[in-house]
């Protein structure tokens, strides 16, 4: 199983998280709401049926978003 962990640092009380996996076309591969109980949560996301290559992993909170992050799928 390939499995990516992903921990998501908010100030306190922020509500919930949204995680987001796009591929190179835009398209969206993955998308989960996170409840913030905690400033600091870690998830993990199977990525197996993902397909090699460059994905774009972009977090938003209360309609802010967080610098976006690459990961590549070997």
């Amino acid at each position: 199983m390939d499995v990516m962990n992903l921990k998501i640092d908010l100030p306190k009380n922020s509500g919930s998280a949204i995680v987001y996996i796009y591929d190179m076309q835009g398209r969206i591969m993955y998308q989960k709401s996170i409840q913030m109980n905690q400033s600091s949560v870690l998830i993990q996301i199977d990525v197996a049926q993902f397909n090699g290559g460059t994905y774009i992993v972009k977090i938003t909170s209360d309609g802010n978003s967080a610098p976006s992050i690459k990961m590549i799928k070997q």
